[in-house]
């Protein structure tokens, strides 16, 4: 009787094991191939599938587990790297379709709803694979990487150290990948303009020749900003004995020296005869008139009546008599005027921080820092925010402002609340600091919305009192307002009018009162990003839109720092879905009054 008791018990727990069993298949099985049982799954799922192709981008997020798992790995950014991805997400589309959303919660129906747009927007651009430049001077594969491993990767421990040399081995073979979607593209009569290709050459032979050490006597591998990166970063790793640091950096020379460096001067060689095939085509007019004449009565006010003078001369004027410029220092003075000008966004950012916190109930955690430029960049490289190792880092490029005998500040204050606060710095980091939310929700882009914040910003800057006794400081919110109109005419003028490059450049000359290197490097930008000062303006017009629709249906019950809870608590949105967020506050707010 007990023996059979013992055998019914095995009997059920067998059974039930393997009924566990069956059930664990099933459901792993549907996890990876299939519609998970769950939709958080599928958010974690996808998330996953995309970053493991995507070493790179799993370095810059830092994210756990992935990152030491792939942190010897670079993208693979070929042609049919990118058809995979297409056939990845697409599936997950796909499957992202199948949930029933009216039975998911409200914070899964937005999850939802967001994925579902990003992901059907980037599959419709498939058919556009083979109508983008590969390169340019501001954004290439080529470029990035130096960058890349010097704010990216943790040098921290051994293991780091090995992948980094991995990395670099691997580099070569990324610049290949690139050379090949180059030619590809070539063939079909997409390259950028002539005066792209040489200024990308430019900064490509800057970057292999030094870097800022190159007036010592040393040699040029030891100058390469790659080794100097590792050089820094074993300086600081106190497990690693002296002999093996001395052997790392040995092994970095000689890879460098052997295979990055040819690797770079083949890809410049590539551009070169690439070059060759190139040509020169380059392929909101009453706005600009309202702001023109809304400056001449700025400078007008303050004795500049002389409507013959022209903009920037009576610009220059206005900041002279206001004290707003800053000089090179005399003989035996170390105060550069790069220095002076790091200081003055530096304090402007923490007067901001004070003077905007009583319109904001939702703040980063993060903290924001000024640097400047990596110097191998040169002058092409645009002023932009970024967010590394859990820190917002503004960049400013103060390439060869140390010639210079004086700086007169204009924009610089629209430039600091744009980039910084309350600008890119609230709405990247609070993205990034979002908790509780799947992964791409804290990491998808919406240029509409991200941009369109940065001009809010500005806007919002005038209404805070930030320019009260400051008429440069408010001539310079107007250029700046002014940059942003011209732009649209140019963006237009050359993409939809067919412009001529120096045809843009002109126009910029003339109505946006800055020298021609400047408008160059202006134009330059806006060829090889086709539409992007559009979606500037079109952002912050919609912005500007939900508030007043907010104040208009609220009227005393609307407030602003509510407004701004709205639109940024839940990260970047394509701005449908923003609207809608709005719409949905007003709503809420309204009910609440009523119920009061």
């Amino acid at each position: 009787m007990k023996k059979t008791k013992n055998n019914n018990w095995k009997k059920w727990l067998k059974r039930s094991l393997m009924g566990f069993l069956v059930i664990l298949i099933v459901w792993i099985v549907n996890l990876i191939w299939f519609k998970p049982f769950f939709i958080e799954h599928l958010y974690s799922r996808g998330f996953i599938k995309v970053m493991l192709k995507d070493p790179e981008l799993v370095t810059q997020l830092d994210i756990p587990v992935l990152y030491d798992f792939t942190k010897n790995e670079l993208s693979d950014v070929s042609d049919e790297a990118a058809l995979r991805t297409f056939g990845l997400l697409e599936n997950e589309y796909k499957t992202l379709q199948k949930y029933d959303f009216d039975d998911l919660s409200k914070e899964n129906q937005l999850n939802t709803r967001i994925l579902s747009w990003y992901l059907k927007n980037v599959i419709e651009g498939k058919v556009f694979l083979y109508q983008n430049y590969t390169f340019n001077h501001l954004f290439a594969a080529a470029l990035s990487f130096p960058g890349f491993m010097q704010d990216y990767h943790k040098l921290k421990k051994t293991s780091d150290v090995e992948a980094y040399l991995e990395r670099l081995q691997k580099f070569p073979t990324k610049l290949l990948q690139v050379a090949k979607k180059d030619s590809i593209r070539a063939s079909m009569g997409i390259l950028p303009p002539d005066f792209i290709i040489e200024k990308t050459i430019g900064v490509l032979e800057n970057m292999i020749k030094t870097t800022k050490d190159s007036t010592k006597e040393a040699n040029e591998t030891k100058n390469n900003s790659l080794y100097v990166t590792l050089k820094n970063g074993l300086s600081k790793i106190e497990d690693i004995s002296e002999k093996n640091k001395i052997n790392y950096l040995n092994d970095a020379e000689q890879i460098i020296e052997l295979n990055i460096i040819p690797a770079y001067n083949d890809y410049i060689n590539h551009l070169r005869n690439l070059l060759k095939r190139a040509s020169s085509d380059a392929g909101g007019l009453n706005e600009v008139a309202r702001i023109q004449k809304e400056m001449r009565k700025v400078v007008e006010a303050y004795g500049v009546a002389d409507s013959t003078i022209p903009m920037e001369e009576a610009m220059n004027i206005v900041a002279y008599k206001t004290g707003k410029v800053l000089y090179a220092p005399k003989k035996n003075e170390k105060n550069e005027l790069s220095d002076q000008l790091l200081n003055f966004y530096r304090k402007t950012l923490v007067e901001a921080d004070s003077m905007f916190s009583p319109l904001f109930n939702i703040k980063p955690k993060s903290k924001l820092i000024v640097k400047t430029t990596p110097e191998y960049l040169g002058s092409s490289a645009s002023n932009q925010y970024q967010y590394i190792k859990g820190e917002g880092i503004f960049y400013l490029n103060l390439t060869d402002i140390n010639k210079r005998d004086s700086v007169y500040l204009f924009a610089d204050k629209s430039l600091a609340y744009h980039e910084g606060i309350p600008g890119h710095h609230f709405q990247i980091a609070i993205q990034r600091e979002l908790e509780n939310v799947p992964m791409f929700r804290n990491i998808l882009p919406f240029t509409a919305y991200t941009e369109g914040w940065g001009l809010y910003a500005e806007y919002l800057a005038k209404e805070a009192g930030a320019y009260k006794n400051d008429p440069a400081g408010n001539l310079g919110r107007l250029w700046a307002e002014l940059h942003r109109a011209v732009r649209l005419v140019v963006d237009n003028g050359i993409h939809f009018k067919r412009w001529s490059r120096e045809k843009a450049i002109q126009y910029m000359i003339d109505n946006l009162y800055i020298s021609r290197s400047g408008s160059e490097k202006e134009i330059d930008r806006y060829i090889v990003m086709p539409g992007q000062a559009c979606a500037y303006k079109i952002g912050m017009m919609k912005i500007l839109e939900l508030r007043k629709k907010s104040q208009t249906l609220l009227g005393e019950n609307f407030n602003i720092r509510e407004f701004h809870d709205v639109i940024l608590k839940n990260g970047p949105l394509p701005l449908e879905i923003l609207e809608e967020m709005v719409d949905s506050y007003i709503q809420n707010k309204k009910l609440s009054v009523a119920n009061k």
